[in-house]
Parts: structure tokens; sequence; C-alpha cells
């Protein structure tokens, strides 16, 4: 899957989420934010668990790319 070039801003963010199990609301909104910049797509925010399990997968190979 391609994706946009992280900033060191989102390398950061993702290094500091990448333990996270649980989103509030501002989290989920900032972990969507960052999906959609970098994959270049438009997905809303959810509460569905599996879903956001899925987007932290995807934005920790990222990650382990990047470093």
């Amino acid at each position: 899957m391609t994706y946009n070039t992280p900033t060191e801003e989102e390398l950061e963010y993702l290094e500091s989420i990448r333990s996270q199990k649980r989103y509030g609301k501002d989290d989920r909104n900032k972990l969507y934010y960052t999906y959609n910049r970098l994959f270049n797509t438009r997905v809303r925010p959810t509460t569905c668990g599996s879903c956001i399990a899925k987007r932290h997968k995807q934005l920790m190979q990222v990650l382990n790319e990047n470093k």
C-alpha cells in the first residue's frame, strides 16, 4: 500500500501511540486525521474497535518503515 511521506511530527505521534489500545474521542480524531493524510483517504472516525485497530496497525507499518 502506498502512502504519503510522514512528517517528523507525524512520526513522533505514531511513536507515542505505538502501544496504545484505547482511544478517546480526541485521540481517535487525531488517529484518523493522520491516517487520512498519509493514505489520501477520507475515512470518517468511528468507535468500531476492529476498525480502529486496523487503522492503528497500518499506521504502525508506516512507522516501522520510516524509522
